[in-house]
């Protein structure tokens, strides 16, 4: 049973992993598209901050609009910038279901980092397919 695994694994494992890393590569430009469109159509509202993240390690901002309660994950360095306000000015969707901070998208880079990723993927996933049919040759 392990041999087929592992035959299975040498095989076609370069070709799942970059299968797997080009879904990644997916959801990291669709986020970007999406923080494009909030930026584009700058719907500002005040959010209230409701806790601050307790250690540096990890940067999760619980916000409150309109009663309902956000988890955002944000940087360090706008939790040096806004940690002694209680409320903030942010840019949302037409649903206030997604808030960025007004320049969050110009710092961002996730339309470059999940273009590389998904040219690496791509390239894996090629190698992968020329692997499993050398494979197959010599079988």
């Amino acid at each position: 049973m392990s041999y087929k695994v592992t035959n299975f694994i040498s095989k076609y494992g370069l070709i799942c992993g970059g299968i797997f890393m080009f879904l990644v590569s997916f959801l990291i430009l669709r986020n970007g598209y999406l923080e494009d469109i909030i930026t584009k159509q700058n719907e500002r509202v005040e959010v209230e901050i409701i806790e601050w993240p307790r250690s540096r390690k990890s940067y999760f901002v619980k916000l409150k609009h309109k009663n309902k309660i956000f988890v955002k994950r944000t940087q360090a360095e706008y939790f040096r910038k806004y940690k002694e306000n209680n409320e903030v000015i942010m840019l949302t969707n037409k649903e206030e279901s997604k808030f960025i901070f007004p320049d969050e998208f110009k710092k961002n880079n996730n339309f470059l980092f999940g273009s590389l990723l998904s040219l690496i993927s791509l390239i894996i996933i090629f190698k992968g397919i020329k692997i499993a049919g050398n494979k197959v040759s010599q079988e």
